[in-house]
């Protein structure tokens, strides 16, 4: 490796670090704005049953704060293209599906179809699982790339959901996802 590549890859974790950086801080400020916010248009949850932790009412719409951050983030760090466009796009409805939930519990069947469409739409605009990696081999997934894409985009958001009873489970299993994700770029030598 050449010095011009060592610099190349050491200001491109650096370059990445910095933008992670800025996501937490981001996530930081805006999540006492959110709370606020969530208390004004009634996303809150209120303690009725021996089901909750919690003894006094808590805001619900805490992922907003979270997304904010990484839309913001992106829009400073990133090359916006299609691709990203796209995931954007995508993510943005699902938090407008999540906040409307968090205020008026919406049907299980309407968030379902919704999260279909939503991962439908992004499958037709280009963005799918093609392969995965078992054990160092690559399987081409082939047809079965679309519906395996729009599985994994319901089921992803849908296992999010569920385990977001308890303060702080969903945030803390999305954290360590993230970095998770993180590493596997960097070891990867990803962009």
């Amino acid at each position: 490796m050449t010095l011009s590549e060592k610099v190349m890859i050491d200001s491109g974790i650096l370059y990445g670090f910095i933008a992670l950086v800025c996501a937490i801080l981001l996530a930081y400020a805006l999540t006492p704005i959110v709370r606020v916010l969530a208390f004004k248009i009634g996303a809150i949850d209120i303690p009725r049953d021996n089901r909750r932790m919690h003894k006094k009412p808590i805001p619900r719409i805490g992922g907003l704060a979270i997304f904010l951050s990484f839309l913001i983030t992106c829009l400073l760090f990133c090359n916006i293209d299609h691709q990203l466009m796209t995931v954007l796009c995508g993510s943005m409805l699902m938090v407008m599906l999540g906040v409307l939930d968090d205020i008026y519990s919406l049907n299980p069947w309407l968030k379902l179809i919704w999260q279909l469409g939503v991962a439908l739409a992004t499958v037709l605009s280009g963005i799918k699982i093609d392969q995965i990696n078992i054990g160092g081999s690559y399987i081409e997934l082939g047809m079965w790339s679309i519906p395996i894409t729009i599985f994994w985009i319901a089921g992803l958001t849908n296992a999010i959901n569920i385990i977001d009873g308890l303060d702080g489970l969903s945030c803390g299993v999305s954290t360590i996802s993230s970095i998770s994700i993180l590493l596997v770029i960097i070891i990867q030598g990803g962009d």
